[in-house]
This record gives C-alpha cells, structure tokens and sequence, in this order.
C-alpha cells in the first residue's frame, strides 16, 4: 500500500478564498438594502429602543423633544441625531447604499429622510432661491423668480402627511383641521412654512419663505443691489426722519427686510408697536436691545387690539401686510398723533396706494365713504418706497415718493423724489419736494431737512427724472 501525499496547508491560498468568500458575502448584502430600506431600518431601530421599559417616561419625553427641534432645524438636536444613526449605519455595516447626490453622506440622507423634509433638502443647495413649495407629492423652487418644477417627488400622499404632523407636533399650540386650514411654522433659520390643507387647498400644500439677510443695514442693502450706494446718507436721514411711510411691492420683494432696515436706521430710543396677523416680523429678536411692544390680531379686528396696544407708552407704529382692518388700525394711529408710521402693503402702482387703502378700510366698513378715506389717507401718509424682485433674486427699491394733499383745492397727488429707470439701468431724482414735506422735516430736525434736500439736489444735477414726477389722486 503506498503513501499518499501529506496535504499542506496554504495560509496565503486560505486568506484569499476566505476573502472571496467574504466580500461575497457582504456584496450580497449590500445589493439586498435599496435607501429607503436603510432609512426604514433605522426608523424601526429607534423607535422600537424607546419603546424599551428600560427609559424612564422622562428620557423618552426628552428623546421627543429633541426630534421636534431636529424638526425644526435645530443645530445640536441634528447632531445628536445622525451621531446617533452613524453609530447603526457602523454596527450594521450598511456600505455602499445609493443616496440623492445633494446630500453629504449616507447618515446625512437618512436623517432628513426620517426627520425632516427628505428631498426636499435639494433646495438648500439654491441659496437664491426665495421660496419653495411642496404641492401634493411634487416639488417646486422659485428660480430666478419663475417656479421650477422639480424631477424628485414624494413616494406617497401618506409621506407628506406624515411631514404635515411632524411640524404641528414641533409646534405647541399649532391646531391645523378642517375649520383653520392654513397655519405658519418658523424654522430655526428663520425660514417662514406655512402648511395648508383642505377645504382652503384642493391639495395638501407647504409653502417655505427663505428671508436670507440677516444684517438690517443700509450698508447691507447698498452691497446687494438694492439702492444706489450713493444713497445711503438719503436712505437713512429719510428713515430719521420719522415720516409715515409705507413700503409697497408684491410678495417676496424685499418689503420686510426694507422696513426692518428704515426701523434699525430709527432713533433707538423711541418706542415702537408691532402690530401684524401672526409673529412675523421678530423685531425684539432681531433688536434685542430696543424695546418694542409685539401686538398679534391672528385675524381679529385691529380696533380691539389697538385700543389696547394705544395704553402702552410709544413713539409710533407699525402695521405689517396692511389690509382692510389693518389699513384702519394704521391710519387711526397716525391721527391719535404717533407720527413715524411704518407699514408694509402689496401694491406696486404708486397713485393708487391711497386709493386702494382706502377701497380695503371701505370693504371691512361699509358705511364709510370712498373718497371721504381717499382724502383721510393722502392727508396722514408722507412717504412710499417701492420694492420689486428682478432676475436672479435681485431686490431693489425702484421708486421713492411723496403723498401730498392740499386743503386750499381738496386736491392730492404723488410726486416721485427718486425713481429705477428700467431702460437705463440708473436711478434718477427729483428735488422739487412739496412746501408740505419740507415744513414736515423742518419741523422734525432742521439738520435731516437740509441734508435730505442736499442730496437730492446733488444727485438730480448727475441724474434727474426722466419721467413726470407728478402723478394725481382722483378723489372722487
């Protein structure tokens, strides 16, 4: 019988068919988990580990907390969050999972996924784009002021659904059903969404407003295009002059952000009433160390929370979005004696401001007369700025001008002090103020009314008015 031959064992030949084996093995594995699997996984992960008796009914409170500021956009609550995913996706060893390019990482992904917006996380990567929406399964960016509809999509009317709870449960005291249908969400960043649904949407609508100044300057304003760096002296002895001013163009073109400026340029010292629908404006955030007095009329008449902002020791008011009930809180104070006015309004026609004011105010009270609050109007207002949004998110106050009103012929009209010549690009100015707004600033400081005629005269000498600067209020 002969011998065979003795087997040698090949550690190297061993090593590599175990290898093969292996990445086999995890090749298999990695194929087998599709993202929404993985974020699925982790979904389940957690929420069956607080479910464990074994975290007290605070832990998990507080567990619930943090993904409600996660929601929100809170900073520390994401990081605790996808340190916390990380830790799975490594023990899991969850490699190589395909995830929409725009986001950072795998665990990134997984987070907004679960927590958040999912891929609507795209539009942070369009840091000009002012606004976005979420209409029924589709995603929409306002780009260069047109919507784009977007190629990603939510899977399902169910996964917008659960967004929409999401957010009313980030918001204590947010009640969004049938009989209140829309409801506004601010996020950390200060991004405004406002969440609407039926009977007032026939779809499930998500409305993000993106406000990206941060510096209410005029400085700021003059380094982004908005007005003439040129202008800055006029912009801000206009602003000191405490006029009452109303800052006028249609949604998203900057008139919050002018107001904000006009009142950071303001005599700190004085005493301001905010007065709007819903918190929108946060100047006391923005101002932390002005005092300002935040009124909130969440769709109620002005005239109730008027007569109890008008107990409180102030300077002047101002009246964001000025509507039909608005328009009347806002007046009435001006003729209670708070000069300084500020108010923001959705108009872009400037001889009509008073007009359609005083349309609303009749609307809301019906036994007024029109032109009775056409002339109220053009009496107490002495100022307007005109904001407009042109291509690529450019902001920019293309008209400056004044309302006037003469008791000697009942007469009124607006005469344009600066105007945005389209066709040329330039501003141009006119410095024929009225008697009115001259006395007006001489009165208030003698200092703001040289300098404001000043400038206007040195830069009407480089660029006057192209276009006639009076334009008449029919008071009929």
């Amino acid at each position: 019988m002969g011998q065979s031959n003795p087997v040698v064992f090949n550690l190297n030949e061993y090593m590599n068919e175990n290898q093969k084996v292996q990445n086999e093995t995890a090749k298999t594995k990695l194929q087998s988990y599709s993202f929404k699997e993985v974020a699925s996984m982790v979904k389940e992960h957690f929420h069956e580990k607080y479910k464990d008796d074994g975290f007290s009914d605070d832990e998990k409170q507080k567990r619930q907390e943090i993904e409600h500021e996660a929601m929100l956009g809170d900073s520390q609550a994401e990081t605790f969050l996808m340190n916390e995913i990380n830790e799975f996706v490594r023990e899991e060893q969850i490699v190589d999972v395909s995830y929409p390019v725009f986001f950072e990482s795998l665990t990134h992904a997984i987070f907004h996924e679960i927590y958040r917006f999912g891929v609507f996380y795209k539009w942070q990567t369009f840091p000009n784009s002012p606004s976005a929406f979420i209409q029924g399964k589709e995603i929409w960016f306002k780009v260069d002021g047109e919507p784009v509809k977007q190629e990603e999509e939510f899977e399902s009317d169910d996964y917008v659904d659960e967004i929409i709870r999401n957010l009313a449960a980030s918001n204590k005291g947010l009640k969004l059903n049938v009989d209140n249908p829309q409801e506004e969400v601010e996020m950390k960043d200060g991004t405004r969404v406002t969440i609407i649904i039926n009977p007032r949407s026939l779809v499930k609508t998500i409305v993000f407003r993106r406000f990206t100044v941060q510096n209410f300057s005029f400085e700021k304003q003059a380094s982004l295009g908005t007005i003439a760096r040129e202008d800055l002296q006029l912009f801000k002895l206009l602003s000191r002059a405490q006029l009452n001013t109303v800052v006028a163009g249609k949604v998203e073109s900057g008139k919050s952000t002018l107001l904000k400026t006009i009142y950071g340029e303001r005599d700190p010292k004085k005493v301001a009433i905010l007065i709007e629908n819903k918190p929108e404006s946060y100047l006391k955030r923005d101002f932390p160390e002005r005092l300002v007095h935040d009124f909130y009329t969440y769709g109620t008449d002005i005239n109730d929370v008027m007569r109890i902002a008008l107990r409180v020791d102030h300077d002047y008011i101002i009246v964001q979005e000025v509507r039909g009930f608005e328009a009347e809180g806002a007046i009435g104070g001006t003729e209670r004696g708070a000069e300084g006015l500020l108010m923001t309004y959705h108009i872009t026609n400037p001889e009509q401001t008073p007009i359609q004011l005083a349309q609303h105010i009749v609307d809301v009270y019906p036994n007024r007369v029109l032109k009775n609050e056409i002339r109220r109007i053009a009496k107490h207002l002495d100022l307007g700025m005109i904001m407009k949004t042109y291509k690529g998110n450019q902001k920019r106050v293309t008209a400056i001008y004044e309302i006037c009103y003469s008791f000697e012929d009942d007469s009124a009209w607006i005469n344009y002090l600066m105007w945005y010549n389209e066709k040329t690009g330039k501003w141009e100015y006119n410095a024929n103020i009225s008697e009115q707004l001259k006395s007006r600033l001489y009165e208030g400081d003698e200092h703001i009314h040289d300098g404001i005629l000043n400038h206007l005269e040195k830069r009407q000498e480089q660029s006057s008015l192209s276009r006639t600067p009076i334009e008449p209020i029919y008071i009929k």
